[in-house]
């Protein structure tokens, strides 16, 4: 039986594929970062809460049906689950799902969860519930 033919590599570098894998890694990388800036929250500049509160305390805010949506946002360590319930007819809109937007507000990032919109202008009640009570609440009028 004859001796298999004996096969040598271009140039002594495996026939480029180490070359081939520093490209296939450098592309992903790049894939990689376009993707989570594309997708990197806003953040705007320093902002003013009008009215903080605990979880599950319900404060009273004033609404203009014609003018700017109160904004809700929540400060906490770590990911939430949170609601927000506010007196009818009022509605709670969540657009954290849309955009991740953060303010920051004397050194802490505070991420916007829900907008506040109301037919009429009024005072509503505004109460929020979150998994666990190490949470805070803002509402910010834009």
């Amino acid at each position: 039986m004859p001796d298999p033919p004996h096969l040598t590599p271009r140039n002594g570098d495996g026939g480029g594929y180490n070359g081939c894998l520093f490209a296939f890694f450098v592309i992903g990388a790049l894939v990689l970062v376009i993707a989570n800036i594309a997708r990197a929250p806003t953040r705007k500049d320093t902002a003013t809460l009008i009215e903080t509160m605990a979880v599950r305390e319900t404060v009273t805010i004033p609404v203009d049906a014609r003018g700017p949506k109160p904004e809700l946002y929540v400060l906490s360590a770590f990911p939430e689950t949170v609601s927000c319930d506010i007196s009818a007819p009022a509605k709670i809109i969540d657009v954290k799902k849309k955009n991740r937007s953060w303010e920051v507000v004397d050194g802490e990032v505070w991420e916007l969860m829900f907008r506040i919109s109301a037919p009429s202008s009024g005072e509503y009640e505004v109460r929020c519930d979150a998994s666990s009570l190490g949470v805070a609440f803002g509402i910010r009028q834009p």
